[in-house]
């Protein structure tokens, strides 16, 4: 009976210590709750690509305000906005090392440069003298009164084009399209978190596609512009300067 008593009285301080950890474990609040150490993983909802790029565009109604300037003297765009009295601006196309528009050039119905034969141009921004515009891949057999070759295109007839561009990079994009109203679309895209990036090339028709849908536009055809640090837009909401100087500038006059 004296080792019985004796036992227990060993066994009541190991029972105690057992209970009190028990009581402590189920009481503990970092059982119900992440150490601070833990990260916790956040699901991403998927998302299209184009979702992240901001755009500026503009409508032109009548087509004897739109000019065509060539920037030879590498001028800023700024400059030639004031010097033009440009109210809404895009720039145009592409230049080589020498500053030369790669490509054909008409303004005032005078023949700057000739056209030249390319997959990556390969359409034509053109007004004639009688006020008609198009964006085709031949020159209609008519006078003009301004022209400028540039691509690709992205739109014809009113379907997209795909297109496959090797070392297609991100960068933003300028761009000029018809559309089912009869109006001339100047549209500019861009990356919002650095301005002078944007959609790579072979994304552009698509995320043109949607930034028509999103405000009711029907786009019949539509071209690429110079893009990248090359290009700019300037209209009375936004303006986005070049970094380096432009080959030409599409202005639009009151």
């Amino acid at each position: 009976m004296k080792k019985l008593a004796e036992g227990a009285l060993f066994l009541s301080p190991l029972l105690l210590i057992l209970i009190l950890v028990l009581l402590s474990f189920k009481s503990s609040p970092w059982k119900s709750q992440p150490l601070k150490n833990t990260i916790t993983p956040k699901v991403r909802p998927t998302v299209l690509p184009q979702s992240k790029f901001e755009y500026v565009f503009y409508e032109l109604e009548d087509y004897s305000k739109l000019n065509l300037i060539n920037n030879d003297k590498k001028k800023q765009s700024s400059d030639l906005i004031s010097t033009n009295n440009c109210q809404v601006a895009i720039n145009g196309g592409f230049y080589d090392t020498d500053h030369q528009p790669l490509g054909l050039m008409i303004i005032g119905q005078v023949e700057l440069y000739p056209a030249l034969e390319s997959s990556l141009l390969n359409g034509f921004l053109w007004l004639s003298q009688l006020g008609a515009f198009g964006i085709t891949d031949t020159l209609p057999s008519v006078d003009l009164e301004l022209a400028l070759q540039t691509g690709p295109l992205l739109y014809q007839n009113g379907s997209l084009l795909p297109l496959e561009i090797k070392n297609d990079k991100l960068a933003r994009r300028s761009v000029m399209a018809t559309l089912s109203n009869g109006n001339l679309l100047l549209m500019i895209i861009y990356d919002g978190q650095s301005v002078f990036l944007g959609p790579k090339l072979a994304e552009l028709p698509a995320i043109l596609q949607e930034a028509a849908s999103e405000n009711d536009l029907v786009i019949i055809d539509a071209i690429n512009l110079d893009g990248g640090s090359a290009s700019m837009f300037k209209s009375s909401q936004k303006y986005l300067s070049e970094y380096k100087s432009i080959g030409s500038l599409f202005c639009i006059t009151e």
